[in-house]
């Protein structure tokens, strides 16, 4: 089937599942938080975090369901890395994945410690950015999702 997965024989399916509920688990909570930011500005840093993960999680799962993990030199890829070795197996991910985690690497540690030179993280991210972000990795989700149901 043209755009299916190429199922590789390390791939752990039911373990690559487990990783995407908790994608989704995290996505939820961006959207919770989110909802009240009109309440609390503060939370948008965490909006962001979730979203982060959700997509980190979302890969990760997304590379285990399909081919398995893969490490190089014993270290975890990073989350670009990752994105393109599945945007790579799965051909109908192409220009959706790394597109978006490209957006969000950095919120990985920028939105929980504060860094010299800058705001804390409650103080530098905006509803936009909460936005942007909630909307990224909604797609990711959805569209890993998506591509190893079929």
């Amino acid at each position: 089937r043209q755009g299916s997965p190429k199922w590789q024989p390390n791939s752990d399916p039911s373990h690559g599942r487990l990783w995407l509920r908790q994608a989704e688990a995290d996505w939820k909570a961006a959207c919770v938080l989110l909802s009240q930011a009109s309440i609390e500005a503060s939370v948008f840093c965490h909006v962001c975090f979730f979203a982060y993960e959700a997509v980190s999680k979302a890969v990760r799962g997304g590379l285990m369901a399909v081919c398995g993990l893969r490490e190089r030199g014993g270290v975890q890829e990073n989350l670009i890395h990752q994105a393109m070795a599945l945007e790579a197996e799965v051909p109908q991910l192409r220009g959706c994945i790394v597109q978006c985690a490209e957006v969000l690497v950095n919120y990985e540690t920028s939105t929980r410690f504060p860094h010299p030179g800058q705001q804390a993280p409650a103080l530098l991210f905006t509803a936009d950015h909460a936005r942007v972000a909630g909307k990224h990795a909604g797609t990711v989700l959805q569209a890993v999702k998506d591509a190893i149901r079929n």
